[in-house]
C-alpha cells in the first residue's frame, strides 16, 4: 500500500498494531479518547484562554464579542422606540423571543438583522395576542 501511494510511510505504526493494545502510543486518535492527546487536554486548566490547534477561540474574547453584540441590538431597539422593559426580554431570549441570538456566535451575525427579527416576531406575537382576544 506504502509502495502504491495509498498510505503515507507515517501510519505504518497503526497498521502493525493488534488491536487489544491500548491506544495511548497515537498523538491523536478520534475514536477512543485515550491517547495522549486527550490527556493532555484533560490536563489544561479551565480558565486558560490559549487558542489550540483545533479550535481558535479564546473564552475571553468569545464573551466580549457576546456583549459587544447584545449592547448593540440593545443600542438599535431603542433607537428604534422599543421601551427597555421589552427590550431586557427580548435579549434574556424569554417567550416569544426564547430563539433570538442563537446565531449570535457566527462570524455573518448581524445586529441589522437580529433587530429586524426581533421586531418581526414582536409583531407577530402581537397579531397573535390580538387575534385571540377576538375569538
Amino acid at each position: 500500500m506504502i509502495e502504491k501511494g495509498i498510505v503515507d510511510s507515517s501510519f505504518l505504526q497503526f497498521l502493525n498494531k493488534k488491536g487489544d493494545e491500548d491506544d495511548k502510543q497515537s498523538l491523536a486518535s478520534w475514536g477512543t479518547g485515550e491517547t495522549t492527546y486527550t490527556e493532555l487536554v484533560n490536563g489544561q486548566k479551565a480558565n486558560d484562554t490559549s487558542t489550540s490547534s483545533i479550535t481558535n477561540d479564546s473564552t475571553l474574547t468569545l464573551l466580549e464579542e457576546w456583549e459587544s453584540r447584545i449592547t448593540s441590538v440593545k443600542t438599535l431597539l431603542t433607537k428604534k422606540g422599543i421601551h427597555e422593559k421589552e427590550i431586557s426580554k427580548m435579549c434574556s431570549s424569554q417567550v416569544p423571543y426564547d430563539l433570538a441570538f442563537s446565531g449570535i456566535h457566527l462570524p455573518t451575525w448581524d445586529a441589522e438583522k437580529e433587530v429586524f427579527l426581533l421586531l418581526a416576531i414582536r409583531e407577530q406575537y402581537k397579531n397573535n395576542l390580538k387575534n385571540d382576544d377576538d375569538k
